[in-house]
């Protein structure tokens, strides 16, 4: 027959020792138990956690999301990934991404805190775009520049630089 095997001290060794926030709630969304990686990352110890809805954690810009997310995981078991800002205990929000997956009436997800990556990721963003500036106004001042070395400001007509230019060009075709 079937051998039952109580491995709940595993299980709890196994959430204690794991890197990642590791959590399962209801299909509702009220944590049932979270790992000690919440406590590091946002600033909850897990009791306070516990019976908690995850919700409470969302950033209001992040809830209409959230909620299409929640409906997708209660409708089938798949697994779903995302990135949702959470409120930490001090108040600040912390970039998580999540990966979670229904399966028997539960909710089982694990975070990642990529708060720092996407910081970094929009400076680069901003820098990419600054540069893309930069480069336009530099060929906008070449051109001023090319024309001022090649056409006379009073007349408009080229003038000896440019002429000098282009008959070295001729002769050395």
């Amino acid at each position: 027959g079937l051998v039952y095997i109580d491995i709940s001290q595993e299980v709890e060794f196994f959430l204690s020792v794991n890197l990642d926030m590791l959590c399962v709630t209801t299909i509702d969304g009220n944590f049932l138990k979270v790992n000690h990686a919440f406590e590091e990352v946002l600033g909850y110890p897990a009791q306070e956690l516990e019976g908690q809805n995850f919700f409470v954690l969302v950033h209001r810009e992040d809830k209409k999301a959230m909620l299409k997310i929640a409906r997708q995981l209660a409708a089938k078991p798949a697994v779903v990934s995302f990135v949702i800002r959470c409120r930490c205990k001090n108040g600040r929000y912390k970039h998580l991404e999540w990966r979670s997956r229904s399966w028997g009436g539960y909710i089982y997800a694990s975070a990642r805190d990529i708060t720092e990556k996407t910081r970094l990721e929009r400076k680069l963003r901003r820098a990419n775009e600054e540069l893309t500036e930069l480069t336009k106004h530099l060929q906008a001042s070449n051109a001023k520049l090319e024309q001022m070395a090649n056409v006379d400001e009073l007349t408009g007509a080229y003038n000896r630089h440019f002429f000098d230019r282009q008959i070295s060009a001729c002769m050395s075709r």
